[in-house]
């Protein structure tokens, strides 16, 4: 585990090899202006599966769980049944404007257009600790 970028080993999924090439957030229309914090040979990847478990006869997805095969080198439970795990990749980033396509509830936010598009931009200036996949 904590692998840098820099690993032949890592999985690209598109033959990008050391390059990640979009940054896309995982919620519907929001983007954000950030800079990547963490240098590319200590950004944190690793293989993931998705904890589903049952209740009350429904799947519900409760996080990510570490492969223990790509980590450890251990027999993992749930490749063995056939699960994929995918990769993530973990960095600090420092988060200077947050953009939703519609005004939040809760969320001090200023009306911007960006490209002749409405956006409601939050002034975040913070540190964040940003998850890919």
């Amino acid at each position: 585990m904590g692998k840098g970028i820099t690993s032949d080993e890592i999985p690209t999924g598109g033959g990008g090899k050391n390059f990640i090439r979009h940054i896309r957030l995982r919620t519907d229309g929001e983007s954000c202006r950030l800079w990547i914090l963490t240098e590319h040979t200590d950004i944190f990847w690793e293989r993931f599966h998705r904890n589903m478990v049952r209740v009350d006869g429904t799947l519900k997805y409760r996080g990510m769980k570490v492969c223990v095969n790509s980590a450890f080198g251990q027999a993992c439970d749930l490749c063995d049944e056939g699960d994929n795990a995918g990769t993530q990749f973990l960095v600090w980033a420092y988060e200077l404007q947050h953009f939703y396509p519609e005004k939040p509830d809760k969320i001090e936010t200023k009306k911007v257009k960006i490209g002749g598009a409405t956006f409601y931009m939050e002034e975040v200036n913070e540190p964040r600790l940003m998850r890919y996949s």
